[in-house]
Formats: C-alpha cells, structure tokens, sequence
C-alpha cells in the first residue's frame, strides 16, 4: 500500500490567508490615517499654545496685545499674517500661526482679532481629523473647539476693534 503525502497549500487555504491579511491591513491602514490627522490636530492646538503663552509674555510686558485689528482671513505664505498687527509683526507669534495654518483642513484659513486699546484677542483655526470644528483661544484664557457653523458667515466672528475679541 503506497500512501501518497502531499507537502503544501491548497489554492483555498493560500486564498484564505491571503483574505484575512488584506482585511488586517485595511483595518491598520485606516487607523493609521485616523492617527495622522489626530497628529496633526494635536500640532494646530500645540502651536496654538505657543501664540497663547507668547500673547501672555507681550500683555506682561506692554500691558497690551498689540495694535487694534478687525478679525481677517489669513493664508498660508511667507509673508501671511501680514500687517501691523501683533499677528504680523511678533516673529514667535507669526511663525507659530503659519505652522497651524499649515496643518489645517485647507492649508489656508484662520481668523484673528486684536480687541480695543489691545486689551482682548482671539485667534482660530480649523481642525483637520475633526474637520467640523475649529480651535479658538483667547485673552480670557479659554481655549476650546468651536462648531464651524459659528465661524462661518462673516469675519467679525471673534470680535475685535469695536468690542473685545473672543471666542464664540
């Protein structure tokens, strides 16, 4: 009696496999991207907080955040946020701000506002893995996401020149 012993896979047990790790990557990959946008989240809010403590060091100093400024778009370039205001002539502030505005959803957007006799501000920018929502903060301290149907509409939406900046 010759026993016949077959070393190897069937088609179906290698397509099997072959199943199961397609399903795994898929899972991973998604993940992955999940992680990516949440870093870069956690990039905006970091960067945002270096504009906070620098606002905070500048208000120390001067007993001011700068000059009067109406709330405005920004974009991304070498010389944006441009102007006399403490966003466009503080180096620190400037510099961190074009970083977070690099991370965002679009690459461009951010609003700012620098309240009457410098004594409030308020600065924006939108998320990117929570793309319905922004990151505002403000003199008052408050740091918070804010839903994008409150940053929509018009550019006064943080304040500034007439009334105190703030967040929504």
């Amino acid at each position: 009696m010759t026993r016949s012993t077959q070393k190897g896979f069937t088609i179906i047990e290698l397509l099997v496999v072959i199943a199961i790790i397609g399903l795994l990557s898929s899972v991973i990959l998604a993940s992955l991207t999940l992680s990516r946008l949440k870093a870069a989240d956690a990039n905006i809010k970091a960067n945002m907080h270096t504009i906070q403590v620098q606002m905070e060091f500048i208000y120390g100093n001067t007993n001011s955040y700068g000059t009067i400024a109406l709330a405005c778009q920004l974009a991304v370039s070498p010389n944006a946020p441009a102007g006399t205001s403490i966003f466009g002539t503080d180096a620190t502030i400037k510099s961190a701000l074009q970083a977070a505005l690099a991370q965002t959803t679009n690459g461009t957007t951010g609003l700012w506002a620098v309240g009457p006799n410098g004594n409030s501000y308020a600065v924006a920018v939108p998320l990117k893995a929570d793309s319905a929502n922004w990151w505002c903060l403000d003199a008052n301290g408050r740091a918070k996401t804010v839903p994008n149907a409150t940053m929509t509409g018009t550019s006064q939406v943080l304040g500034g020149g007439s009334s105190n900046a703030t967040c929504p």
